[in-house]
């Protein structure tokens, strides 16, 4: 990692283990995205501490190794549970929905038993967080293999990803005084993070026609500073069915909320699908790299593989102080 990509020498971490558990630079983590109003809602059962653990070597590797474990739709097993966005456990019984009885579990993306359009397994991954956050124009690289089997043969439906985040929930509470009759016009103090993406020129008021404020995000804003670069992944067309390590995906998001709740910074979330060459979706050992040239307008983030810069995105990014650096599965 190199937190000012200007100014800041690289911090290296070659994951030597202790007990088998990570360093102390890293943080495991146990959550679930996105946040739903309930577990029976979510399409994945989050990421779980208990499926992270660093060895000692593997073949290919020079060093200590970083090792995630991910269960999807063919396990049946009982032992592993899931998590949820409520930050409680989720037992065994709601880690993982039925298809219709008809239906195998290798059927989960026919369209006659996956009505709703998303599949009703729920997954589980693991993650961990850097401690080392980033100040701004950024690099950030790791050496990785992407998920295989145990025959050591690619795994399509699980996304290896690696990603720089920093999410805050905001709201204005005191949007509420609108409603009352009298307070058209009236500013309202909602902290300038919030007001800066919510009301126009950062100046929340009370409408002067009575009709509540100029708050497009309706007290509610997910600001979501995030730039990914996941694989494999579909392809430009977004059909699962044609999901290939020859795709992959990186993607910028402003905020995790669509529509009305985007904020000022739009389009919310940029992305382009990027197509490997034989070389680069091989399945043996890559050195991913992304860099955040903050400074420059507009502003730019580039995803390098084996030192070849694959894409960039522009303009849509919006990147603050605090940023962790992840790694998923």
């Amino acid at each position: 990692m190199k937190p000012s990509l200007n100014t800041s020498p690289y911090h290296r971490d070659d994951f030597v283990c202790a007990n088998g558990d990570v360093s102390a630079d890293w943080v495991k983590v146990n959550k679930q995205w996105p946040k739903q109003k309930s577990i029976e809602e979510a399409t994945n059962a989050g990421v779980r501490t208990s499926l992270v653990s660093c060895v000692a070597s593997l073949p290919g590797a020079t060093a200590g190794v970083l090792k995630l474990e991910a269960y999807g739709d063919l396990y049946s097993g009982t032992s592993v549970t899931g998590w949820s966005s409520t930050g409680v456990e989720a037992d065994s019984t709601l880690k993982y929905r039925a298809l219709p009885p008809a239906c195998a579990q290798s059927d989960c993306y026919t369209p006659s038993c996956n009505g709703e359009g998303t599949c009703r397994y729920k997954r589980l991954g693991s993650a961990v967080r850097s401690k080392l956050v980033l100040t701004g124009t950024s690099s950030v690289e790791v050496r990785m293999k992407p998920c295989s089997d145990s025959t050591g043969s690619p795994v399509v439906g699980a996304v290896t990803s690696l990603w720089l985040y920093n999410y805050t929930e905001r709201y204005c509470p005191n949007l509420d005084t609108c409603s009352t009759i009298g307070q058209g016009g009236k500013a309202v103090d909602c902290g300038v993070e919030y007001a800066s993406q919510c009301c126009p020129n950062g100046n929340c008021q009370c409408n002067t026609n009575g009709a509540g404020s100029n708050d497009k995000c309706a007290g509610y804003f997910e600001d979501n500073k995030e730039i990914d670069w996941e694989l494999p992944t579909t392809g430009a067309n977004n059909d699962f069915l044609g999901a290939s390590v020859a795709h992959a995906k990186f993607t910028s998001y402003t905020s995790s909320k669509m529509g009305n709740n985007c904020g000022v910074t739009s389009p919310c979330f940029s992305s382009i699908f990027s197509e490997l060459s034989q070389k680069e979706q091989s399945n043996d050992w890559h050195v991913y790299r992304i860099e955040y040239d903050g400074d420059s307008s507009p502003r730019t983030a580039s995803i390098f593989v084996d030192g070849n810069k694959v894409d960039s995105l522009q303009g849509s990014i919006q990147f603050g102080l605090g940023l962790g650096f992840w790694l998923g599965l």
